[in-house]
């Protein structure tokens, strides 16, 4: 997208926002200020021997023992070459030789995964990488040099602080303190997400990355550990065959909380009009215009009532949430920290009992249809396709009745995102049922 001229012809944004599955509990909304994934690199390598018989392997020049000396030697690197206090992993992931048991082959072939918190550490494992391997081919005699092949790279996902504690502090405002935690430490996870923010520009783009907890309720209390911390290292994460993220409260929390990370920026009256890539981009902040209201006001955005994630989980809503002051050490410390957080802590009630004033189920969903077909008709008579029999299309039975189960209820926020009045308080001023 960048190379096919992204900025150049839609312009440059003020900010970028992204959000990602995650392992925490569905709904619970996660950020970290700076490093929240580290970097990654891949390799290709390939070592050359002399194959033969396996009944002669002296007349040979095994590739397979290079490959396996060199698979047991990368361990050694983050063992007795990385400080005890750096984040490192070296994976060979894949390596493949020979077609049968009693043959030498000519060559193996490996793909090696390296992750580290900062590029410096990154470049460290990769001369490790090309020290050993070609080390390990010369023990051996190898014929020909080893090839070595960089084929998949990504940075350092580094969020903006400034602009971390605008999204956390909007997000904190609308689910309430429960459903919104700071991580204390980044994932060696990485994401290819931080290049739209132009990391070697002079001028790059600010940009805010979040997790979205995905793992069912009933799965996470089953899980073995007594911490959240712990619990999360025993859940499935995503790419694992078990991940299977409870479908509802997290596509629920999801679109709420980019909506509200968008409004908080669109909502501005004094937002400036997207500049094109090159042209000069403000000094005062990585987002034009002012900052937030004071930090004792409320940040905006009422949530739908009796819903603190958008309709994920019944009950009261939450209470006011008063914004703090933009600071480093606020996103890192304090009552949401993933360690102390009473949503992870605690249990919750079944999330399929929902709260039928939050539900779909017996809403008449064809004339609702029908009323929208017909007012949109009216405008393009000629080119709707809205009500065509798309089941004849399809060759497939029609639906027999309406969409069934939980759906997000009430309207998304509306009006200037750092203006608006605080969350209503229900008739239950205790706060969250959730909280500790």
């Amino acid at each position: 997208m960048l190379d096919d001229g992204l900025f150049e012809r839609f312009g440059r944004p003020d900010v970028i926002l992204a959000q990602h599955l995650g392992p925490q509990p569905a709904g619970l909304i996660s950020h970290r200020a700076g490093v929240i994934m580290g970097a990654a690199r891949s390799y290709r390598v390939r070592v050359h021997g002399e194959g033969g018989h396996a009944c002669a392997p002296h007349t040979t020049v095994d590739p397979v023992l290079i490959a396996a000396n060199i698979v047991t030697r990368l361990q050694g690197v983050v063992a007795r070459e990385v400080s005890p206090g750096e984040t490192a992993v070296i994976t060979v992931g894949r390596i493949q030789a020979g077609t049968k048991a009693n043959v030498i082959p000519d060559e193996a072939y490996l793909e090696i995964n390296t992750r580290a918190l900062n590029e410096g550490l990154i470049a460290q494992l990769e001369a490790a990488i090309g020290r050993i391997v070609r080390a390990e081919a010369a023990a051996s005699g190898a014929p020909r040099e080893p090839e070595i092949e960089s084929f998949q790279a990504a940075g350092v996902t580094r969020n903006d602080a400034a602009s971390t504690e605008s999204v956390s502090a909007a997000h904190l405002a609308y689910f309430g303190e429960d459903y919104v935690i700071h991580l204390p430490d980044p994932s060696p996870g990485s994401e290819d997400f931080g290049i739209f923010g132009l990391p070697d520009d002079p001028q790059p783009i600010p940009y805010v990355l979040w997790f979205v907890g995905a793992t069912p309720h009933d799965v996470w209390e089953a899980a073995p550990g007594d911490s959240p911390y712990e619990k999360m290292s025993n859940v499935p994460s995503p790419h694992s065959p078990y991940f299977a993220p409870a479908r509802e409260p997290t596509l629920r929390a999801g679109l709420a909380a980019i909506t509200v990370a968008a409004l908080s920026y669109l909502g501005r009256e004094d937002r400036t009009s997207v500049a094109p890539l090159g042209a000069p981009v403000p000094q005062e902040g990585p987002v034009p215009g002012p900052p937030p209201a004071d930090a004792g006001t409320p940040f905006p955005a009422p949530p739908p009532v009796g819903a603190p994630v958008g309709g994920a989980f019944p009950g009261p809503p939450p209470e006011p949430v008063t914004v703090p002051e933009p600071s480093a050490a606020s996103a890192h410390t304090g009552a949401n920290d993933a360690y102390d957080s009473a949503y992870l802590a605690s249990s919750w009630d079944d999330p399929d009992h929902e709260d039928p004033a939050h539900v779909t189920h017996d809403a008449d969903i064809p004339s609702v249809m029908r009323s929208q077909d017909e007012e949109w008709r009216s405008e393009k008579a000629e080119e709707s396709t809205l009500s065509a029999d798309m089941a004849a299309f399809l060759d497939d039975d029609p639906p027999q009745g309406p969409p069934t189960g939980p759906a997000y209820s009430g309207p998304p926020p509306q009006g200037d995102a750092h203006d608006a009045p605080p969350p209503p308080q229900g008739p239950d001023d205790g706060g969250s049922q959730y909280r500790l």
